[in-house]
């Protein structure tokens, strides 16, 4: 890792759930953006980035930074509860306009401007290869403050190639504002006591050689 101020850690991410765990049944779930809502459903693995995002400047779905958010779990139910919601900024990060590449073999240091100086800053790389059948995800995590971050070449040498042939594989460079200033914690009688973290991220499409 590079020195202070962009101290944190990386690391490989592999997790599971016990065989006893259970993700369902689920309580119906909104999302108001303060400009619209939708109902959350847990048949759609994909809910997060179809209910709101913005791409290239524009919105896709719902506004995610609309003012006036909230987070509804049973909806019109007995057990209805409502959570404001109040988003972190994503950092500021220049990204290029042409696809980003990223040697294995050398270090990748990233500039960016905190969105919240008091909280931490995430930067994950997601590669997928179809080619070797493989898919790794590199999590970091930058100090709170810290404008730059430096992921080592031997954290990178884990990734697979983005593209031996011309296929599906792809890869996404991520960096975003953990929102844990902005935290909200619930009791619900559906789903227990819980916490709500609101976090913001930007992307890049990259090719990793």
């Amino acid at each position: 890792m590079s020195g202070a101020p962009n101290v944190g850690r990386c690391g490989d991410h592999h997790e599971s759930l016990p065989a006893s765990a259970s993700l369902s049944p689920q309580p119906n779930q909104t999302y108001n953006s303060g400009g619209g809502a939708a109902s959350l459903s847990d048949a759609d693995p994909f809910l997060a980035g179809t209910l709101s995002a913005t791409v290239d400047g524009a919105v896709f779905a719902l506004n995610p930074l609309s003012t006036g958010a909230s987070y509804t779990i049973d909806p019109n139910g007995a057990n209805q509860t409502v959570l404001a919601i109040n988003p972190e900024p994503p950092p500021g990060w220049s990204r290029p306009n042409a696809i980003l590449l990223i040697p294995r073999n050398t270090p990748l240091a990233l500039a960016f401007s905190p969105g919240d100086a008091a909280a931490p800053t995430a930067i994950l790389i997601y590669a997928h290869s179809v080619a070797t059948n493989s898919t790794v995800e590199v999590q970091c995590l930058g100090a709170p403050g810290a404008s730059t971050f430096t992921i080592p070449a031997d954290t990178l040498a884990n990734l697979p190639a983005s593209y031996q042939l011309l296929d599906g594989s792809y890869a996404e460079l991520i960096i975003g504002t953990l929102g844990f200033n902005h935290a909200v914690p619930f009791n619900n009688g559906l789903a227990a006591n819980g916490l709500l973290l609101n976090s913001s991220w930007l992307s890049q499409t990259v090719v990793i050689q």
